[in-house]
């Protein structure tokens, strides 16, 4: 099990990196800037999977790639829902990330036990995170911006 487990971690990583020299090498860039992030943190957790999703869905909306070949296909509402889920499976990733190195930095325990100290830190960096990646991609601006976030995050992630 735990050469199976560095082995999807290696394809984790080397996906990532490969979406991000895309993105920021070749130079197939997003109208969306969260979405390159996005991403390149979908291909941690979804590895060569991603690369296929990213190759045919996001980056036909590059302008680069839209200059050489045209319109974008048009998306099926089953990609539109697959986009949102990597959206959401980004900054649920991140928050784990950002949460366990927490409770290892701090070696903090809840009765007795790191676990459930790591499970509160996880769900609350993937609430920050989210908050933020919605807070980032709002079109309003001003005083609702972040209130707009927040309902977001609430419709979205933590109810549905």
């Amino acid at each position: 099990m735990e050469l199976l487990s560095w082995i999807a971690l290696g394809l984790g990583l080397v996906s990532s990196v490969l979406i991000v020299v895309d993105i920021r090498v070749i130079g197939y860039r997003q109208p969306i800037k969260t979405m390159e992030f996005v991403w390149a943190v979908t291909g941690l957790y979804l590895g060569p999977a991603a690369i296929a999703g990213y190759r045919r869905w996001a980056r036909p909306q590059a302008r680069r790639w839209q200059q050489r070949h045209g319109a974008p296909p048009k998306k099926p509402r089953q990609i539109a829902i697959l986009t949102g889920l990597c959206h959401c499976g980004a900054h649920c990733v991140l928050g784990v990330i950002l949460g366990e190195v927490f409770v290892f930095a701090t070696g903090i325990s809840l009765l007795g036990s790191t676990l459930w100290a790591e499970y509160i830190s996880d769900y609350v960096g993937a609430v920050a995170v989210g908050v933020t990646f919605r807070y980032l991609t709002s079109v309003r601006r001003g005083g609702r911006r972040m209130w707009d976030a927040l309902v977001t995050v609430g419709k979205a992630d933590l109810l549905g």
